[in-house]
Order: structure tokens, then sequence, then C-alpha cells
């Protein structure tokens, strides 16, 4: 489902509550296949704070879905100034827990090991997986940074 009426840190969630409410009714109605889970992602910097008060805040969505994991992937060849130059950059860095860094391999190990030393000053509990031609390894034992 896509919402279009821009950026979700920027409009009222309503529209995100609206649509959670909407997938919940066509999954009882059968309408839709069952489904565990749902993903939503942001294009580019947006800030995730008001999509996670979204669900501590709204008591009916609150008893449906629980935020399992907030994943943000930083760009190893711009990571390191986009982190300091956008406010959105950081909060998405301090409230992820795993952030991938992609590009390693354009940007070059150097570059990778500077941006995964700066996330970790920003979240040092976070997991740190480094993307290599855009994959990680399943098993992530060898991406950990």
């Amino acid at each position: 489902m896509l919402l279009g009426n821009g950026c979700l840190c920027c409009i009222t969630r309503s529209d995100l509550q609206l649509a959670l409410r909407r997938l919940v009714m066509e999954r009882e109605r059968g309408e839709i296949p069952p489904f565990r889970r749902i993903v939503i992602e942001t294009s580019g910097l947006a800030d995730p704070s008001p999509i996670l008060q979204t669900f501590a805040t709204d008591r009916a969505l609150g008893e449906t879905f629980h935020v399992e994991l907030v994943v943000t992937v930083a760009d190893a060849a711009t990571g390191l100034d986009t982190l300091a130059w956008s406010a959105e950059a950081r909060k998405q860095a301090i409230l992820a827990d795993r952030l991938v860094v992609s590009k390693s391999d354009i940007a070059g190990q150097a570059a990778a090991n500077a941006l995964c030393a700066q996330l970790r000053l920003l979240n040092p509990r976070a997991e740190i997986l480094v993307a290599v031609n855009g994959e990680l390894d399943p098993t992530r034992t060898d991406a950990k940074h």
C-alpha cells in the first residue's frame, strides 16, 4: 500500500493509522491474504519518531501491531557528510535497532569503517551490517562491524 500524500514524518499520521486499520479489516474479511508482518518504508531522510509514536499512542493499533525492528541504511560514500548536516539522518541512526552500511564496495573499506565508527558513537546498541555489492550475508556472521 502506498501512501502518496508526502513524507510520513511531515504529514498527519492519520494516513498511516487509516491505512493500517484498512489492512486489518481487509485481512479479516478475506479480501487480502493473511499477513503476520508489515514493513513501513520511508524514502530518504525521514524522522522515524512520528511513525514510532503512532504505535505507542494509538491503543487500537498498539494492540494489533508492535514495532519489531527499525532498520536504517547509511550510504558509505556520503554517510559521514549526511550525518554532519542532517538532523533526520542522526535521528534515524540513533533510533535504529539495525544499521546497514551500503555502497561499501564503491566507497572503499576506509570510508565504510569511518562511517561504522560514527554510527557506533551515535548508537552503541545497534547491530551494524555492511552490505557489499548491495548484498548482506544472510547469516550475518561476517557482516557485523
